[in-house]
């Protein structure tokens, strides 16, 4: 941008900053005038006399102002009120003494005139009752002139943000690439999300939703990735594959180089799995004018402008949510889940000893597994210990603590780590004719949601 340009710019910002002021100061009258009309509309109205008027002088922060000023009496229920206010409008100081006088120039002394008074407190009075809409018309007006002088200020920041922000709210993801890089064209749907280029290089986001409680991993997005590099390319050699931490983000790295045609190519990718989200940024230009330390660098650049819009969600919370009971015909039990909870598809593979699972929008998974009891009804401890092996749980686990519970119904909870992660379960398990059946809720252990679900 031209100094004659810039110097431009800078004269019209200093421009709009007085046409702020004065729509805030509009917002501000119109607000006060909205809630003297609201207050004043149910009024009631009687007869009073004007005793007298006048104008008050006084210095105020060095400056001399004149306030106008009239006394009435006016009758309620017998009793004898004396009022001072005209309206709000003319409640203000004024800084000449004739404009003051003009304001209470129709009030004479000893003429009678409408006074507006408070039922609820008659002593609370006014000549002339505020008017709400002209106050709505005014925050209107104030509020107009803001929104217009905040979006010329903002207009080249917004054009230069439009041209590098990509937003997908369905993958729950943002990008925003750094300066001097430009978006190309999408190009159908089989190649990435978005994709930005400069010179010899690019970069591209890979996004995808899993709809199933078998969460993809990190590793599985590489590996996905890498069969990709080697199904359109002639020969490739995969340099580096690791576990890696960019910005707090846990993922897998990749560096791979391929021969494509005649040329060679040097691919560097960040792979990224979270609930249920798989998400891939990868690097990439011809070796020759792309060096290693150059693509990381790019790399580890745009992994720390990638945003993920709300962390907490779910790659499921696609799915309908439920609204109608699960009924078991086998079993003969009626399950009612709340708001929330939307149907786990694969429960069947996922967890084949289950009749029935859910998936909570709050990052927890329920699920339903009754047994029939052998005649004899074995002890309640026998067939809790049964069914924690489903879940790889030993009875005499120190984590496992009984939780209170009624009398047809034991409950426990039980904590324990995979990785760096720690999740916890709350059990429950119901005894009914002949049946038994434990109701499994598990999240992350400190999801505050995990005991109120149930």
């Amino acid at each position: 941008m031209s100094q004659e340009k810039k110097n431009t710019s800078f004269l019209v910002y200093l421009l709009l900053i007085p046409a702020i002021v004065g729509g805030f100061a509009l917002i501000r009258d119109g607000w006060k005038e909205y809630e003297f009309g609201q207050e004043t509309a149910s009024w009631a109205k009687t007869t009073g006399t004007i005793l007298k008027k006048g104008v008050l002088d006084s210095d105020r922060s060095g400056r001399h102002e004149f306030t106008p000023r009239v006394t009435y009496t006016y009758d309620v229920g017998g009793r004898t009120h004396e009022g001072h206010v005209i309206s709000r409008e003319l409640a203000g100081r004024y800084p000449s003494r004739r404009e003051a006088e003009a304001q209470i120039e129709a009030f004479e002394p000893g003429a009678d005139v409408d006074v507006y008074y408070d039922p609820d407190s008659p002593s609370r009075s006014c000549l002339v009752p505020g008017d709400h809409g002209d106050g709505i018309a005014f925050m209107l007006t104030g509020a107009g002139i803001v929104a217009i002088a905040l979006f010329i200020i903002s207009l080249p920041m917004l054009k230069g943000y439009l041209r590098r922000q990509f937003v997908d709210r369905r993958l729950n993801i943002a990008l925003k690439a750094p300066w001097g890089w430009r978006r190309l064209p999408a190009s159908g749907s089989s190649g990435p999300l978005v994709a930005f280029a400069r010179k010899h290089i690019r970069c591209a986001l890979n996004a995808a939703a899993a709809d199933r409680d078998v969460l993809p991993s990190a590793d599985t997005v590489a590996t996905q990735r890498l069969d990709i590099i080697a199904e359109y390319s002639t020969s490739h050699e995969v340099l580096t594959r690791e576990p890696a931490l960019i910005d707090g983000r846990e993922g897998v790295l990749i560096e791979v180089t391929a021969r494509e045609n005649k040329s060679e190519f040097l691919y560097t990718g960040f792979c990224m799995a979270h609930r249920g989200f798989r998400r891939e940024l990868l690097v990439y230009g011809k070796k020759k004018s792309l060096s290693r330390r150059q693509a990381r660098e790019t790399l580890e650049e745009f992994v720390r402008r990638l945003q993920v819009l709300e962390p907490e969600r779910f790659s499921y919370q696609a799915l309908p949510p439920v609204t109608k009971p699960f009924v078991s015909k086998i079993y003969g039990y009626r399950f009612t889940p709340r708001k929330g909870w939307r149907r786990w598809r694969t429960v069947s593979s996922d967890l084949p000893d289950a009749e029935a699972g859910f998936l909570h929008d709050r990052g927890l998974v329920l699920s339903l597994l009754p047994v029939a009891l052998p005649d004899g009804n074995p002890p309640r401890e026998a067939v809790v210990a049964g069914l924690l092996t489903l879940y790889e749980v030993d009875d005499s686990d120190p984590t496992l603590t009984p939780l209170p519970h009624s009398s047809n119904r034991l409950a426990y909870r039980f904590e324990r780590t995979v990785g760096e992660t720690a999740y916890a379960y709350r059990f429950h398990f119901d005894f009914w004719q002949g049946v038994a059946c434990m109701a499994a809720v598990a999240g992350e252990a400190d999801n505050p949601f995990l005991d109120e679900v149930m």
